[in-house]
């Protein structure tokens, strides 16, 4: 899938939210994106997300995108490797086999909360090899949706820019 981002709700109802489309962009050009300034990441961590749409990652093929959900909590002291939030997700197979990260999964936000490192927490924070960016492109607690890009997106198409290597 072409799209550089997860659409997240913090309930399972279905309900779409229109917002403006992010990552149109000139032919071969892929916009800057930006994280929002008043986003409150003990707020985003209060509640248990559900992936309602989402790109594939090498952990989350199309065989394994089921029932996708994830749950942010603090850790009660900073990692060895200087993580501090506990990330717990969970995840289906077509015909309902459960997958969970289990305790292995940690994330550290950056000076702007909307912006967190995600990765092996048992590993040092190493871009692109045992972490990688999670940002909050959009937020709304109160229509209960966030829209999640793994950093910035540098690929082009016509169908939008993403996010990736190729």
């Amino acid at each position: 899938i072409d799209r550089p981002y997860i659409k997240w709700r913090h309930h399972q109802d279905k309900k779409e939210h229109h917002g403006r489309r992010l990552l149109s962009a000139p032919q071969g050009e892929c916009p800057h994106v930006t994280t929002p300034t008043n986003f409150s990441l003990e707020s985003f961590m209060s509640r248990q997300w559900f992936a309602h749409q989402r790109m594939n990652t090498p952990t989350l093929t199309p065989e394994t995108n089921f029932c996708v959900q994830a749950k942010y909590e603090m850790l009660p002291h900073r990692s060895l490797f200087g993580y501090s939030i506990q990330v717990l997700s969970y995840f289906q197979e077509a015909d309902g086999t459960p997958h969970s990260t289990g305790h292995s999964l940690c994330a550290v936000p950056s000076d702007n909360q909307a912006r967190l490192q995600v990765g092996t927490c048992y590993l040092p924070q190493i871009d692109g090899l045992f972490s990688g960016p999670f940002w909050v492109l959009e937020y709304s607690e109160s229509e209960g949706y966030a829209l999640i890009s793994r950093g910035q997106p540098n690929i082009w198409s016509q169908r939008g820019c993403r996010t990736g290597t190729s």
